[in-house]
């Protein structure tokens, strides 16, 4: 992969550890080679993220949580959101991810972009999820 293409996925909001997965690299390599190119820097995400508005007693669904996994949420930043331990959202974003056979059929209809508009998600998502997912879990 070549520095500018690894540069406009950083553009496209790619983390740096998205970006090393999908280049074989080092998260500290992707950071460096983005310090070295012209790419524009983001701003820091904010200290403290907005939190979902929950009506007493009404849950956020594995799916919800999936979405907000998507936003850059991190899995403790959930639990805390909804009272539960980071690998219990761990496991409800599993629940609500796609079959893996799913996820390769839709991209092979309607290629990575389409297959995030279809699903609402990131295309960094279904990357993850296309190189990620195991088999043996489809469902």
């Amino acid at each position: 992969m070549t520095n500018q293409e690894i540069v406009e996925l950083y553009d496209q909001g790619w983390t740096y550890a998205q970006i090393a997965q999908r280049a074989g690299l080092s998260a500290t390599t992707a950071w460096l080679k983005l310090r070295r190119a012209p790419a524009k820097t983001r701003p820091p995400r904010p200290k403290s993220t907005p939190r979902p508005t929950l009506k007493a007693g009404e849950p956020l669904s594995d799916w919800d949580l999936l979405k907000l996994h998507d936003q850059g949420w991190t899995y403790a930043e959930i639990g805390e959101v909804i009272g539960r331990s980071r690998t219990t959202v761990n496991q409800r974003i599993l629940r609500a991810t796609p079959p893996r056979a799913e996820v390769i059929d839709a991209i092979a209809r309607w290629g990575i972009n389409g297959c995030a508009e279809e699903y609402e998600v990131t295309p960094a998502t279904v990357e993850r999820w296309q190189t990620t997912l195991d088999p043996r879990r489809d469902r």
